[in-house]
């Protein structure tokens, strides 16, 4: 029995979840100083519009697979771009950093926005 939790325990997540999905993600860990919801968009995007609460980290930084490196792989992090393709890139390279629970935004930031989902603007 032990050993049954041991491996759940080591078990990595690693998935697309859809922005509704992620909204509600968001409320349950509102209160969680592990959750943290990483916009992997330029600066320049993220000045403009962003989840709220959301950190900012540029795909395209040529030290953006060091700065992940250098964070919590225990963490939860919810991952989004512009329109999924970097956020999906991130959470793959991510999952092979040994990173604990990572889910991405399907349709990135556009589709958020789509759905009408609360954003933080300058």
């Amino acid at each position: 029995m032990a050993e049954e939790e041991a491996q759940k325990e080591n078990k990595q997540i690693i998935k697309t979840i859809t922005p509704q999905e992620a909204f509600l993600f968001i409320k349950e860990n509102e209160d969680n100083p592990h959750f943290i919801v990483l916009d992997v968009r330029t600066t320049q995007e993220f000045s403009e519009r962003h989840i709220k609460g959301a950190k900012n980290l540029d795909y395209y930084a040529e030290d953006f697979q060091k700065q992940l490196e250098n964070m919590d792989k225990n963490n939860k992090y919810l991952v989004y771009c512009g329109a999924g393709f970097r956020g999906l890139r991130a959470m793959k390279l991510m999952g092979k950093l040994n990173f604990k629970e990572v889910y991405n935004i399907s349709g990135g930031f556009k589709e958020w926005c789509d759905m009408k989902l609360p954003v933080t603007e300058k």
